[in-house]
């Protein structure tokens, strides 16, 4: 499959084969144009391979405007039913969400348990918020805040959890 009109006709095909073969090229091209559609296969599509295999490209992106993908696609709606595994590819990655902190501070607090846990995951892993100590200290700041005004309205289960994340980003500073 050589160009970008081969390979999005495969990935839009209903044959798993030809789906198989279209993510080895994207795989192998690095080029990921092919958001939407990976996006939309690994929703719509129930083969294992298959997600198997989106998984493993979602894993491997490189650059900031890919982890800015993963979050626009978390935030959607329609979304919904592959978040948690969307969320398991954020913390798997080695993208920089650091920029999304609040985001996924925001996602733990409004969750169910099993996402807020994977919320909570890429927050701890997030490691450059930014060189200058008084605006690390400030948004820090800012974030621990949040968690502990929602603290009464929490759900029981994610308790404990709220209070390690504050740990967490106590220790950040």
């Amino acid at each position: 499959m050589k160009n970008k009109k081969t390979i999005i006709a495969a990935l839009k095909s209903e044959d798993n084969d030809k789906i198989i073969s279209a993510l080895k090229a994207v795989a192998e091209k690095g080029d990921f144009t092919y958001f939407p559609f990976l996006m939309d296969i690994y929703k719509n599509n129930t083969s294992e391979e298959i997600h198997s295999s989106i998984f493993e490209i979602l894993s491997d992106l490189n650059g900031n405007e890919n982890a800015q993908h993963l979050v626009n696609y978390i935030q959607k709606k329609n979304y919904g039913a592959i978040r948690k595994e969307l969320l398991t590819v954020c913390w798997n990655s080695r993208l920089d969400f650091s920029p999304h902190l609040s985001f996924f501070v925001d996602l733990f607090i409004s969750e169910d348990f099993e996402n807020s846990f994977d919320a909570f995951t890429v927050v701890e892993n997030i490691d450059n918020l930014t060189d200058e100590e008084d605006v690390r200290a400030e948004i820090l700041n800012a974030e621990i805040f949040k968690l502990k005004d929602n603290l009464r309205e929490i759900a029981e289960d994610k308790k404990a959890l709220l209070v390690e994340l504050v740990k967490v980003l106590e220790d950040k500073k």
